[in-house]
């Protein structure tokens, strides 16, 4: 599972978050979760169809630490989480803040075995219950002297009462087999909230570190929305450790509350059995194990830290499940038999990407029939078939210069004739979309999903 390091993210707010239409602020579905969704999509369908014009309409640089998380939306609030441990709320319409709240102590990375964020605080994007007005956060804490105080919090807040605390409970599952340690565990990706339950999944590291008493692995841990009762879990079942579940996306969650997870690679050191690394997992509600599916090149890919799960699950509709690794391959999969009788069989398979080795990193999104996938020296459009025989296609490539931070407006069809806007890296910003000719726009009125592809991921990647 090693990570890929990326600079500082900018805070990009864009339009299919917050569409600035024609100098007023539209109305617009909040942005409650990582890509909008359960099913990671990306798309906003109620925005409407922009052309090639981008503004900044604001920045607040006020920030207090690095941000690894994405910008949620919940009525006028912009909402921004930071390795400081910090929620801010911005006012979407102006730049101006409403309220910020501190709700810890950060770990600096000296106190880790590895790792390479300094401090820990907030990683993984957080989670809105619209119908409480409450966000859930992971923050990594301590009290500043003692490293036996090290620990994972998942804080409820009161979005509606300018982020007073309403509880928090320390995140360390028990397991008769496997130990959990906070010490090497990684909190990257988002989480998750459905049948009030908030799940939160966990890796390793970047340098894969493990301690005396633990390999680190992939764990899925659920709360109850009340902070009350045992935490669910599930430990990825291997002697070997590793497996990591790492990529900024977080599991993606179909209509009867299952989760789909990607592993990385455990540390089987050549000639072992299956174990589940390098896998796409099925889990239920209460996170028992249902289905999985291993590329039928699992071995290789375990052997050279090759993960699949740089990038997290993204549904797509009709039963079909589409994965990304960094070997640069694409899996279309079936949600009701992940991977045919031998968990090894795709739907449909191809290569994506280029590169064949750290060839993608993040989330990708969907807006039928095209989907976007961040490959690591380009976005990759794919015309997707989903019907009786479910296919992909390279529409065509659009590239994303690196390592300056743009936001692009691209022709869903070729890719051709962007716009860009540079942003800051130091600020949360907002962007001036016009609308326009729904035959030129972006992503079929989806400017977040061609416009800023997800980061490259891991505990030191934001996204």
């Amino acid at each position: 599972m090693r990570h890929r390091t990326v600079p500082r993210l900018v805070l990009l707010l864009a339009a299919s978050l917050l569409p600035v239409i024609g100098g007023s602020m539209s109305a617009s579905a909040d942005w409650l979760t990582y890509h909008a969704d359960l099913a990671r999509s990306g798309a906003d369908p109620s925005v409407p169809a922009m052309t090639n014009a981008i503004t900044q309409r604001w920045a607040y640089p006020g920030l207090d630490g690095s941000a690894y998380a994405e910008p949620l939306v919940y009525g006028r609030m912009v909402i921004a989480a930071t390795e400081n441990n910090s929620v801010y709320a911005i006012d979407a319409g102006t730049g101006n803040l409403l309220w910020s709240k501190n709700y810890g102590r950060p770990v600096p990375n000296s106190q880790l075995p590895c790792g390479n964020v300094d401090p820990v605080g907030i990683t993984s994007t957080p989670v809105i219950d619209a119908a409480t007005g409450t966000l859930f956060a992971v923050g990594f804490m301590w009290d500043g002297s003692n490293s036996a105080s090290i620990h994972y919090q998942l804080e409820a807040i009161n979005l509606n009462n300018a982020g007073a605390e309403l509880w928090h409970r320390t995140i360390a599952p028990t397991d008769p087999t496997y130990v959990f340690d906070p010490m090497i565990e990684g909190q990257r990706s988002a989480l998750s909230l459905a049948n009030g339950t908030v799940y939160i999944p966990f890796g390793g590291r970047y340098g894969d570190c493990n301690s005396s008493i633990a390999n680190y692995r992939s764990w899925t841990v659920g709360s109850a929305t009340s902070g009350t009762g045992s935490l669910l879990s599930f430990p990825l079942p291997t002697p070997n450790g590793g497996g990591g579940t790492w990529a900024s996306s977080g599991s993606a969650m179909d209509p009867s509350n299952n989760l789909y997870i990607a592993t990385g690679n455990t540390f089987c050191s050549g000639g072992c059995a299956y174990d589940y690394g390098e896998s796409v997992l099925k889990l239920s509600s209460s996170l028992s194990l249902l289905d999985h599916f291993a590329p039928s090149d699992w071995a290789s890919l375990n052997a050279s830290d090759t993960d699949l799960a740089s990038v997290g699950p993204t549904l797509l509709g009709n039963n079909l499940l589409f994965q990304v690794g960094k070997a640069g391959a694409g899996y279309l999969l079936s949600t009701t038999n992940l991977g045919g009788s031998n968990h090894e069989t795709p739907l449909f398979s191809g290569q994506v990407c280029n590169a064949t080795a750290d060839a993608a990193f993040g989330g990708v999104a969907y807006s039928a029939p095209y989907l976007y996938v961040p490959c690591s020296d380009h976005l990759e459009a794919l015309l997707v078939t989903t019907g009786a025989t479910p296919s992909f296609t390279c529409d065509c490539v659009w590239r994303v210069l690196r390592p300056e931070l743009h936001l692009y407006l691209l022709d869903v069809r070729s890719g051709h004739n962007p716009h860009r806007e540079l942003i800051s890296r130091s600020t949360l910003a907002a962007a001036l979309i016009t609308p326009g000719n729904p035959s030129a726009s972006c992503c079929d009125s989806d400017a977040a999903a061609c416009a800023a592809p997800s980061p490259r991921s891991g505990e030191s990647a934001p996204g």
